[in-house]
């Protein structure tokens, strides 16, 4: 891998970034001194002033500022839409609770909120998106909420199921990340203090099956094809688990990805396309690709002097 722009754009800490379907631009959350992309070349708050920023790929120009006005922007999602090549639709959550749907038209010059939704009394913690079913799953303090997207209709994000029911009291545990599998027929939750792992059937709306690990649950990174889940355990590094949904072994450990974790920092994850690689980030400023069959690290890349921790 290495350095293809290094975008300089925000004036604090990024809190998220997100790829757009066809690769012409990224979207960042928030405000950070430095950030970079890279490519491969073999074939916690985010900024307070809750800025939004689309940059071109091409050759690395900031292409618009969005003020959210939701506080700081906690998680972004785009959309993939075929429909109109010229217009797309990115998914921000912030920190006052609030998830808004932009459209964003004319080669990414001009955007409008297309639709706003009041989710939570506190932050939004996590935006997921089954794209071929058109569900959204929002995840903040001791609630999962989940709507379908129908962009035509005279609601555009339909609420179809709540845990618990939006009003019933929350729960007090924090549902920290989201993901659906099997398919979209399924939706898993993770919590951080409480180390537990909830899955949910989509459709009727009933649990599955529930697991409570032995780590804290600070981030989690889940490949669907591979049917594997990664979790930064807060602790001491990576924690690779296989999913099934056999009642009587949910989550199966498969294997520990050692990361020195110097401070209570929670750093993202992905995987890659394939399930072959996994990328994380950390507290000291740089970025690991570990090779999940090996548990190794298969390159390192340096992207500061560790005054901040790296997301991906």
């Amino acid at each position: 891998m290495r350095v293809i722009h290094s975008l300089t754009g925000h004036r604090g800490p990024i809190n998220c970034i997100s790829f757009a379907e066809d690769g012409s631009c990224v979207a960042s959350g928030g405000t950070f001194f430095h950030l970079g992309q890279f490519s491969c070349d073999s074939r916690q708050n985010s900024g307070d002033d809750g800025k939004i920023i689309l940059w071109s790929l091409d050759d690395g120009t900031l292409l618009q500022h969005i003020n959210a006005r939701q506080g700081p922007v906690v998680s972004l999602q785009w959309l993939h839409h075929s429909d109109n090549v010229r217009r797309k639709y990115l998914i921000s959550g912030g920190a006052a609770g609030t998830v808004h749907l932009w459209r964003i038209e004319d080669e990414m010059l001009a955007s409008d909120v297309f639709c706003t939704k009041t989710v939570f009394d506190g932050a939004v913690q996590d935006i997921c998106i089954n794209q071929e079913h058109r569900l959204v799953s929002v995840t903040g303090l001791g609630r999962v909420v989940l709507y379908k997207l129908a962009l035509d209709g005279p609601d555009i994000l339909q609420l179809l199921s709540a845990h618990p029911p939006m009003l019933e009291q929350s729960l007090p545990a924090l549902a920290i990340t989201s993901h659906f599998y099997d398919g979209g027929k399924g939706v898993i939750i993770c919590y951080l203090d409480s180390k537990e792992v909830i899955t949910w059937n989509v459709t009727p709306w009933s649990r599955r099956w529930r697991q409570q690990l032995l780590t804290r649950i600070g981030s989690t990174a889940h490949h669907d094809a591979t049917c594997r889940m990664a979790v930064w355990n807060l602790r001491d590094g990576i924690d690779l688990y296989q999913i099934s949904d056999n009642p009587t072994g949910q989550l199966t450990f498969v294997r520990k990805f050692r990361v020195r974790i110097r401070r209570n920092l929670i750093a993202s994850m992905q995987f890659d396309i394939e399930g072959k690689r996994l990328f994380s980030g950390g507290d000291n400023g740089e970025v690991c690709i570990w090779d999940v069959e090996t548990g190794l690290v298969a390159q390192v890349l340096s992207h500061g002097r560790g005054r901040f921790g790296c997301f991906l």
